[in-house]
């Protein structure tokens, strides 16, 4: 397959559509599902959550490590905004999942069979239990968020280390979270580099370790909800997923036009597609790599270097796990990219990227960098909802009336990054944009 090298494009996509118009047909079929652009970014950013988690046997290099493409995604808005266009991506794998389900619904029946034999064998009663006969694997590819660490582990136990969470209601989270927080938060945080999990319980020295588990998360709630679930910028968990913030729509759509009539059945039908890739990469025996081209290396080198330099130092974690967002989000559009030029769900053996993807993974990374600041920004350090005590620093030292460059420099000299500073600047309400550039503090 011949790569051309990489340089970096002269321009740099500025709106939605550009993105939309360059994805893998397939993705951008998903996409032009819906008309406006909002939610086609808003589709395309939860399908590569859904996508991340239907690839098995798929593996990239990533500063030594192998990694999946599984993505942790976390959708933001008030209530009212739209974010439920998200669910339409759940039936990207919703084939998958059922199919999961009827098989372990009989294999349980199968099993409940041989052990009501067993009994009468042997004479049993109906309440004792057939040790000698295991319990079939509970299949599933989506795994419920109210869940407890145990049943998590057991969960992916049976399912080869792998699964998706998707949950759309921010209090199913908070609630489950608050079973046992700091156990389950402790498997998300593993999860994301495919850290060992083990769990042991006392009754019978039960013993469980799932080596490399593999979790794809795509959840939404209100900013309420948000920090209530990850109370400060201090917990590990908020570097680990990528941030979509959607905008209040203060029109009001026509709910009579039947645009979205047959929106269920098209995705349903794309999720029996994806089925197929699926179902090709778990049966292969090894897996299959994905690689960047020396000049998308040095380029993507290049450019995370740049950006956690000009990055405030708390935001150092938040850019280092943004480069492993990007690399997956690449590592996913290159592999559809592939049946672009192939005729069967055949998977390929060795995936190298193309420009066009690589493109694509750095535009989407852009918004989802804009977004991660923007949370930053709002989120508080260590609880209370109150301005960052570096911000309140920056705040303190600026004059009266000042001009961005000046804010920009006092915000170097606390050791925060002149976008962060930038974006600050507008989102204080004790300051005033009194003219392009130009601010001062309110009495």
């Amino acid at each position: 397959m011949q790569i051309t090298p990489y340089t970096s494009p002269d321009f740099h996509p500025k709106d939605n559509h550009c993105i939309i118009e360059n994805l893998p047909v397939f993705i951008k079929q998903g996409c032009k599902q819906f008309n406006d652009p909002k939610e086609q970014e808003l589709f395309l950013m939860a399908a590569l959550g859904v996508l991340s988690g239907c690839l098995p046997n798929y593996l990239g290099n990533y500063d030594g490590p192998w990694l999946s493409p599984h993505l942790y995604f976390f959708f933001l808005a008030r209530y009212g905004t739209g974010k439920g266009m998200i669910a339409f991506a759940r039936y990207l794998a919703e084939s998958i999942h059922l199919n999961k389900r009827k098989r372990t619904n009989a294999a349980m029946a199968e099993y409940n069979k041989t052990r009501a034999k067993t009994r009468k064998k042997k004479g049993d009663t109906a309440n004792s239990e057939s040790a000698d006969i295991p319990l079939p694997p509970n299949e599933m590819l989506y795994i419920p968020a109210d869940n407890s660490k145990s049943a998590l582990i057991d969960t992916l136990n049976d399912n080869r280390g792998c699964g998706i969470i998707f949950e759309t209601e921010g209090d199913t989270q908070r609630a489950a979270l608050g079973l046992d927080y700091a156990a389950f938060l402790d498997v998300l945080l593993k999860a994301f580099h495919h850290e060992p999990l083990t769990f042991q319980r006392r009754q019978g020295r039960e013993y469980k370790e799932v080596t490399e588990p593999r979790l794809a998360i795509v959840m939404s709630s209100t900013y309420d909800q948000f920090i209530k679930l990850v109370p400060s910028a201090e917990n590990g968990l908020v570097s680990r997923f990528a941030y979509y913030m959607l905008q209040p729509d203060k029109g009001f759509k026509n709910v009579f036009s039947g645009e979205r009539k047959y929106l269920k059945d098209n995705f349903v039908s794309m999720g029996q597609v994806v089925e197929l890739k699926y179902n090709a990469l778990h049966q292969l025996h090894k897996p299959i790599f994905f690689h960047f081209t020396a000049n998308q290396e040095e380029f993507f080198n290049s450019m995370f270097d740049k950006a956690k330099s000009e990055a405030a130092i708390e935001l150092g974690g938040s850019i280092n796990r943004l480069g492993v967002i990007c690399f997956r989000i690449a590592m996913i559009l290159a592999y559809f990219r592939h049946f672009d030029r192939s005729s069967d769900h055949k998977p390929p053996e060795a995936v190298y990227c193309e420009d066009i993807d690589f493109t694509n993974a750095v535009a989407i990374t852009s918004v989802l960098h804009e977004n991660m600041e923007t949370l930053h920004t709002l989120l508080p350090p260590t609880g209370k909802a109150k301005t960052p005590g570096n911000m309140q620093a920056l705040f303190e030292a600026l004059p009266d009336e000042f001009e961005t460059k000046k804010a920009v420099e006092i915000a170097a000299k606390l050791c925060i990054g002149s976008r962060s500073a930038e974006r600050y600047l507008k989102k204080d309400e004790r300051l005033e944009n009194v003219s392009h550039g130009k601010y001062k503090k309110k009495k």
